[in-house]
């Protein structure tokens, strides 16, 4: 029975992660075909966001359901599940919130008016000179 909890949950995973390695392999080629440098910039930056994402999950998925020995302490099943349940929508929203400009702009005021670092006049950062922005 456990050989064909691990037949049928690698086939699953694998199976499943081909089909995104095609999808990602299209989405390359007609990236290829935008004639501006700005576009390539802008769609490789997103699905390099998916691909960290992506990563976690199956690296998680499959570290979880592929091994069949469970010689792994019970944290390291607690640690997996967190990963997937909680840091996974964590780091997606926090990738997709730094991609719009007003979060952005709201994040920098925040960090420069909490005085962790000097202001345009203000002496300081590398060679005495303020951090202009």
């Amino acid at each position: 029975m456990e050989a064909f909890n691990l037949v049928l949950a690698a086939g699953l995973i694998l199976s499943s992660l081909v089909l995104m390695g095609i999808s990602y392999s299209d989405i390359t080629l007609a990236v290829l075909c935008i004639p501006s440098s700005w576009g390539h910039h802008r769609t490789f930056s997103t699905c390099a966001s998916h691909m960290v994402v992506i990563t976690i999950v199956y690296g998680s998925c499959i570290f979880m359901h592929v091994w069949t020995s469970h010689a792994f302490p019970e944290w390291v099943d607690k640690a997996l599940a967190l990963m997937t349940s909680i840091v996974v929508p964590s780091v997606n929203l926090f990738m997709y919130a730094l991609r719009n400009e007003k979060v952005k702009e709201v994040l920098r005021d925040a960090v420069w008016r909490s005085g962790l670092f000097p202001t345009k006049g203000e002496a300081g950062g590398v060679g005495g000179q303020g951090l202009g922005v």
